[in-house]
């Protein structure tokens, strides 16, 4: 019993335990290798989750749980552990993905031009229609949605009751996403430029070159954008300023961004599992003392 109980206290410690968020991880879906790909802060790429069908589109929820969309008009969700499991399989052509506050996602469904919301259960409904070609979706800090139209060159507005109307003209817009500021940026991808539109809806060029056929945006809290490059099979990096450097490489047609955790031994977790070896150790020590005054009676 006393080698039993001494062994799950191990176990406890080497990570068997409650888990936390370690934070500042991107994750990537990769769609020429079929796969999500984990991205530290330093650069490193690791696979963290295989057999997807031509990712195309990734994004995590407040629970960071990572969401993929495929070109098999499915989306798969898969825990930051590593398990994952079939969301919804009613949609067509899946795209960019994005939560409300109330964690229904809101998807860009490519193939029948329409916004669909999907509540936390996986039900499927129409949110809005009558698009072309939608290929991302963001939110502002109103709860407005923001579409990137890719067949007629546009972004479009649409508000909580559905109302749409077109907020700027962009030349073949494909990622978003907005700052802190409400500015929003806009992936031009076969012109290799982003965009910047201020809450007024100016419109002016924050990039225009270091980067090629960009088609996914991700945002970190200090500001920098995090674009992947399918060109070059690179992630990069630019900074409030506009300026651009290599975050990753090595990667297969990067389609799909956003920060997520990974799992780890939570402090309480640790604390706990450290007592109950204590206690372990003290009560064979006192077992063993016990033992040895009986033996000098």
């Amino acid at each position: 019993m006393k080698r039993f109980l001494f062994s799950a206290a191990l176990v406890y410690l080497a990570g068997f335990s409650p888990l936390q968020a370690q934070v500042n991880i991107l994750y990537e879906a990769d769609s020429l290798t079929d796969s999500v790909k984990r991205i530290t802060s330093t650069g490193v790429v690791t696979t963290f989750f295989t057999g997807l069908t031509n990712p195309e589109g990734l994004t995590v929820d407040s629970a960071d749980n990572i969401y993929v969309a495929t070109s098999n008009n499915q989306i798969w969700k898969i825990t930051f552990a590593g398990v994952g499991s079939l969301f919804t399989g009613s949609t067509d052509a899946p795209s960019g993905m994005v939560f409300d506050s109330s964690g229904n996602m809101y998807e860009a469904d490519l193939g029948s031009g329409k916004i669909q919301k999907i509540t936390p259960t996986g039900v499927v409904t129409t949110f809005a229609s009558g698009l072309n070609l939608p290929t991302d979706v963001a939110f502002d800090a109103s709860g407005n949605l923001y579409e990137s139209d890719y067949g007629t060159n546009s972004i479009i507005k649409i508000t909580p009751l559905g109302v749409q109307s077109t907020f700027a003209s962009v030349l073949h817009p494909t990622g978003l996403a907005f700052d802190s500021l409400g500015n929003l940026y806009v992936d031009e991808d076969q012109f290799s430029t982003i965009k910047k539109i201020t809450p007024a809806g100016v419109l002016t060029t924050f990039v225009s070159s270091g980067i090629s056929n960009p088609k996914t945006l991700t945002i970190d809290s200090a500001g920098n954008l995090y674009e992947g490059d399918y060109g070059t099979g690179t992630i990069k990096e630019i900074t409030p300023a506009g300026v651009v450097s290599t975050y990753a490489s090595g990667l297969d047609l990067p389609d799909g961004l956003h920060f997520g955790a990974v799992p780890e031994p939570s402090t309480t977790a640790l604390l706990l599992g450290a007592a109950l070896l204590l206690s372990l150790v003290a009560r064979s020590h006192k077992l063993k003392l016990k033992k040895i005054c009986t033996a000098q009676s």
